[in-house]
Parts: structure tokens; sequence; C-alpha cells
């Protein structure tokens, strides 16, 4: 069995007339190729695919396989058909013994595609933003877990901004009063830690990328400098509406007591404080990953894992908490940080798991 992508697959869908890939217009076919799965099977192959519970859509653009829907009942799907199946226990199973061209999406992600692609058919009138910007504002892990009534309103109140290379967007110490999504070209953060004499650079951002939402999540002042590096396009949302829009939809806060309760269950704990403060105290089992490396090293956390977020007030693992879910990762912030915590608590140790 090969795992397949073919440049044909979106024209043979609609020749096909699979639905609801014939509702999808052109434009539409690169995000397709984002969700969409192609399994091209010989005689007697097979393959599972994990669904987390939800129905997905299987179509057949060769042959014929045969799918274990819920109940266990087999179900044959031929060539040009597709259906919406609920998969038994969670996990799509297929074969085929004559052998098959096989796509499977799954039903979120399809739905997901389509509102926005209402919300594109309703922002061309206005013509507020362009479609292009439409488009990659909607990859942004800034709005990847946001409801999508949500989105459609932020993007109906940013504004375009165009900067030339070599501009300093935002620099650290300033308030802020802007976030900010790149849609076109690059741009440097360069940041002056606890113990650093000059700025250093911590990170490259490009198209989909966004910045400035620490600050106004936390209330605080920006805490690096962001430069672009080379001609850039950016979405700019203000505080208030970035606040009620997104970052309310985003960060989800416990009460020690709950958090507490969320850890006994099989929840994770993350420190997001400095080294130092870290040191002096902290929770019991906890990791620290301080939050101006979190972007860099959210790769370190298990994925898999259900974390709550702490700080010593409950500002940084707010933004802590923001940044996760919006890379997918499940996380709630410590409500009052460790200053409120009435539990355990030790001195840490900087050896970071």
């Amino acid at each position: 069995m090969a795992l397949i992508r073919s440049d044909a697959l979106f024209a043979t869908l609609r020749a096909q007339r699979h639905v609801p890939y014939t509702h999808f217009p052109d434009r539409r076919r690169a995000a397709l190729g984002d969700v969409l799965r192609v399994f091209d099977l010989r005689a007697g192959d097979g393959f599972s695919v994990v669904t987390n519970d939800q129905p997905v859509y299987i179509s057949v653009l060769d042959g014929i396989v045969g799918v274990a829907a819920r109940g266990g009942e087999r179900i044959d799907v031929r060539r040009g058909e597709t259906r919406l199946l609920s998969p038994h226990d969670g996990i799509l199973r297929a074969s085929t013994t004559g052998g098959a061209v096989v796509c499977v999406a799954d039903s979120e992600s399809i739905d997901e595609l389509m509102s926005f692609e209402s919300l594109i058919d309703g922002a061309r009138s206005t013509d507020k933003l362009s479609m292009e910007a439409l488009e990659r504002a909607r990859r942004s892990p800034a709005f990847r877990r946001v409801p999508l009534e949500c989105v459609e309103e932020a993007l109906r109140r940013m504004n375009r901004m165009h900067v030339a290379s070599g501009t300093e967007v935002i620099r650290q110490g300033d308030q802020g009063e802007l976030f900010y999504v790149i849609t076109q070209g690059r741009a440097e953060v360069w940041q002056t830690g606890l113990h650093d004499d000059a700025p250093q650079r911590v990170a490259e951002l490009g198209p989909g990328d966004s910045f400035g939402d620490e600050a106004l999540v936390t209330g605080g002042t920006r805490s690096a400098t962001v430069r672009v590096t080379a001609d850039a396009e950016l979405l700019t949302l203000g505080k208030t509406d970035y606040q009620s829009l997104i970052a309310q939809q985003m960060v989800d806060e416990a009460e020690p007591a709950v958090a507490q309760t969320m850890l006994k269950s099989g929840y994770r704990l993350l420190d997001v404080r400095y080294a130092e403060e870290f040191e002096d105290a902290c929770i019991p089992t906890a990791m620290l990953i301080p939050l101006p490396d979190l972007r860099s090293r959210a790769d370190e956390l298990d994925r898999s894992a259900r974390w709550v977020v702490y700080c010593r007030s409950g500002k940084r693992s707010a933004v802590a908490s923001l940044l996760l879910r919006q890379r997918g990762i499940q996380a709630v912030s410590l409500r009052g940080g460790i200053n409120t915590w009435p539990y355990e608590i030790v001195p840490g140790s900087t050896v970071e798991a």
C-alpha cells in the first residue's frame, strides 16, 4: 500500500462528482490537500485511520472497498461513491480484495473549510481584505482553535499594513496596542534577556505567523522587538478586539482546587516562570519552560498530554495556555498562579525535563 498525493486528485473528485468536493472552487485545492488522505491499495491491502469518534468522508476513486461501520456492519463503497460514515470504536478500517484508490477526510475539517468558504464569499463584497490575505490568515495558528464566528469578526475588523524591510514593528519595553499576523514577507524576533548585554535573535517569522499577543493578554509591555527583514504585509487587530474575539476564546483558567483535581486525574504541570523563580519555589512535578522560550520549545511537550500551566500571578500562564492551544495542545492556566496555590510547594531544580 502506498500513501499518495496526486495533482489530479481534485480534478478526479470533481469529475466523478463526489459530494461535498463538487462544491469547492479551484482555489480550495491547496486547502483540501491539507486534509485529504489518499490510499492506493493493491489487492488484499487494507488500512486503518484514527477518527477521534467523528464521522469521516470516504470516497472511492477506483475499485471497491469494504468499511467496518459503527456496530461492526461492513459496508461496500464503490468507484464514484462518497459515504459519510461513523467508524466502529473510533477507528476507520477498510480493505479491498481487488485493489482500489480511496480518499479519506474527517468531517470536522471539511465542515471548517466549507464554513470558511462562506466567510470568504461574504468578504468579497467589502473587499477590505484580499482573498490571499484571508487564506493566509486562516492558516495562522492564531486562528486555528478559535470559533469560526470569532475568526470572521476578527478578520472583518483587521486592517492591512505594508511594512518595508528594516522596520521595527514593535519594540521591547513599549506598550502593546495591536496584534499582528504576517501574510507576506518575513521578520526576526530580538530579545534582551535578564542576563543579556545586548539583544539576541530568538526567532524568525514568516507568512501565517503572528506576534504581539503577549502584551495584550498580560496588559504589560512588549517582551521583544520584531524587525521586518523582507517587505511585509501584516494584518493588525486592536487590543480590545483581540482580547474579546481571540484571547477570551482560547484561554481556559482553573481555580487551584480544580487544578489539583486535574493533576490527580492525569494532567501534567508546566511552569513558565524564569529559572530563578523556579529554583526558589515550585509546585512538585512541574516541568520548566520559561515563557520567552515556549514558542521555540513547544515541541518538547507531550502533545497527547493535557497540561496545567502556571506562573507567579496567572498572567504569563494565560499567554502560555493561549500559545499551546493555538498549537493543538490542551492547556489550562492556573488562576492566580503559584501565589494562590494552597498546596505543597518545594524548591525546584533547573534541570529541565
